[in-house]
């Protein structure tokens, strides 16, 4: 029943009411807790039984404003058993005691509980006097030894849980800020590799379109024509993915997945193929293996690498030589590798690049548990090759 109390209690209240109702009800057991050891300890009777309803129960209550008010709560209950141990022989209100140096402990700094730890001496020692008067003379000084020490230990262990479980606390928040502060920079260098990815290839594209308009604008105008209308497709395609990426960070904000149908994937890898072949840069794709559905991000990735490294070669790589790109499916990964002629060092040509291609796909295979390595290989050829793990459960045709 209790339990079901404190449970519906903090489903239908506000938090400050809340905590004060849960605080007060806590007092009440406590404070009986506190009068059935005064009464077990006081063998002579001399506790009165109106000290119950009066004098117990307003220390204690006064406990459930502890969070709001801890050094004030703390000085009245102080004072209350101490001023016990004065007018009640026999009734010593400690647990209260520890309860708010506790809080005191918890909510202030250590400076300020410090300060306020002395204090437990009073109320302590008056209990202490009492406890040692009440023993028959041969036993006081055991009584005087184990009193003090236990009521020590006690009030040690009432402040040591209350600074841990403040520094707790704060580990707490400080490793929730921490996680919120790496999911923003993360979300950050995604959206700044997608940003890249679409507007870096399609800049690339158009400029080596429009150059190759302005180079056959007068010897073969429908050649230069053609060309212009693909630097307007290109365009028009970078806005269209640009809105489909804006989408899906709407949709991720909403904490929705995204549809797949609006991730790009491999299943677009032939026509990225189709609009990077040219007259000038031959593009040759070969798949290999037992094709598979991948999840959605190592499907993207996927595809974006590929993306990347044939924006690459229309930059480096020497024209009329032939791009070869591979995708090669093996049980537990999916490789890919692009293959490009270098131009020769010492030939004149334009660097389009933004220095941030190669990292941006080293980081997209690592956020997927794959790596990339982009190298010259002998013969003057530059190859990229990224290695993406792919899990079992996974692996099913997506012929079938």
């Amino acid at each position: 029943m209790p339990g079901g109390l404190v449970g519906l209690i903090r489903r239908r209240l506000p938090g400050a009411t809340r905590q004060i109702l849960i605080d007060g009800a806590l007092a009440v057991p406590l404070c009986a807790l506190d009068l059935a050891i005064s009464w077990s300890a006081n063998r002579r009777g001399d506790l009165a039984f109106w000290v119950v309803p009066g004098y117990a129960i307003a220390g204690y209550l006064i406990l459930a404003i502890r969070r709001r008010y801890p050094i004030a709560v703390f000085a009245v209950v102080v004072i209350h058993s101490a001023s016990a141990g004065v007018f009640f022989a026999g009734f010593h209100p400690t647990i209260g005691v520890w309860w708010a140096l506790y809080t005191v402990a918890y909510c202030k700094e250590l400076r300020v509980a410090l300060l306020c730890l002395p204090a437990v001496a009073v109320p302590m020692g008056l209990n202490i006097i009492d406890a040692v008067d009440r023993q028959p003379p041969d036993r006081r000084i055991d009584a005087l030894i184990g009193v003090t020490v236990g009521l020590t230990l006690f009030n040690a262990i009432a402040f040591g849980v209350g600074r841990w479980v403040r520094w707790a606390g704060r580990q707490r928040r400080l490793a929730a800020e921490h996680a919120a502060a790496d999911a923003v920079a993360e979300e950050r260098a995604r959206i700044a590799r997608d940003l890249h990815d679409i507007v870096a290839h399609a800049i690339t594209m158009m400029l080596l379109q429009a150059g190759g308009a302005a180079r056959w604008v007068r010897p073969d105008p429908a050649r230069a024509e053609q060309a212009l209308g693909h630097v307007d497709a290109l365009g028009q395609q970078a806005i269209v993915d640009l809105r489909r990426m804006l989408d899906l960070m709407r949709v991720g904000r909403a904490g929705e997945p995204p549809e797949p149908s609006a991730l790009p994937g491999l299943n677009r890898l032939a026509e990225l193929v189709n609009h990077m072949r040219s007259d000038d840069l031959p593009v040759e794709l070969a798949c290999t293996g037992q094709v598979r559905a991948l999840p959605p991000g190592t499907e993207v990735c996927a595809y974006r690498i590929l993306q990347e490294a044939l924006t690459n070669a229309t930059r480096y790589a020497e024209r009329g030589t032939v791009v070869r790109v591979a995708v090669d499916w093996q049980p537990s990964r999916i490789v890919l590798s692009v293959h490009n002629r270098q131009i020769p060092q010492g030939r004149a040509h334009r660097r389009l690049g933004t220095g941030h291609g190669i990292l941006n796909m080293q980081e997209r295979a690592h956020s997927v548990g794959g790596r990339v390595t982009a190298n010259p290989a002998p013969g003057g050829v530059f190859v990229v090759r990224a290695v993406l793990p792919v899990a079992a459960e996974t692996a099913v045709d997506v012929r079938s």
